[in-house]
């Protein structure tokens, strides 16, 4: 009789914890398009300087980037399947990206290679 308790406990339980996580939130076109920008000048800045290209590690380098915004890897995934379900509507969105590129300066790109160090992005 305990074994069947123990049993059901454990059935129990493991039908409620995948509840207790919090549910991937949806990433606004606005914040999207800024972390898209902020992603892609931290990943040029990796390209362009030679000491970070070797050892950064964008896994580390890119959730700060999220959670600037509010959000963690799991949001953008999520959000990103949802978007990809539109591709005209993604494409206008990495339109709008490519626009906000464009409009950053070469310093800002600079200041990335300087934010990357000071968080301890380098693997």
């Amino acid at each position: 009789m305990r074994l069947r308790k123990a049993y059901l406990l454990i059935a129990i339980l493991a039908l409620l914890l995948p509840g207790c996580r919090r549910h991937a939130k949806m990433i606004s076109r606005s914040d999207m398009i800024s972390i898209y920008s902020e992603m892609l000048l931290v990943d040029q800045a990796i390209r362009e300087d030679r000491s970070l290209k070797k050892s950064a590690d964008t896994s580390l380098v890119y959730e700060p980037i999220f959670e600037k915004y509010g959000y963690n890897t799991d949001d953008y995934l999520y959000s990103v399947s949802v978007y990809m379900k539109s591709p005209d509507k993604y494409s206008k969105l990495l339109k709008a990206v490519s626009r906000n590129l464009d409009a950053e300066s070469e310093s800002s790109r600079n200041s990335w290679i300087s934010w990357i160090r000071s968080r301890g992005c380098e693997a």
